[in-house]
């Protein structure tokens, strides 16, 4: 991700497996949707972490809530830590 910082470290060789790339399909543009929220309340960040964004905002979620109810998601070029309370899939907004 472009504005999350570089870390460099060890990690145990058992615990990644090398694959090839196949050059047919990577030059195939990616077609993959992400889930979208709709914003229900405007959130402002509290940590470095965090996204801030306005009620209505529409969101891509990149990683589905944890344990304790944050999604990782994108708003334009920007990308952060956001309450899975403060919003809603898009399909349920439009119902």
């Amino acid at each position: 991700f472009p504005d999350q910082p570089v870390r460099v470290g060890w990690f145990p060789a058992e615990c990644v497996q090398i694959q090839e790339i196949n050059p047919a399909a990577s030059s195939q543009p990616n077609t993959l949707k992400l889930p979208q929220c709709i914003a229900i309340f405007p959130y402002e960040a509290q940590q470095d972490d965090e996204l801030s964004f306005p009620a209505d905002a529409v969101l891509e979620i990149l990683h589905e809530a944890n344990a304790s109810g944050w999604f990782q998601a994108r708003l334009g070029d920007q990308i952060g830590l956001i309450p899975s309370t403060y919003v809603q899939p898009v399909e349920s907004h439009n119902q």
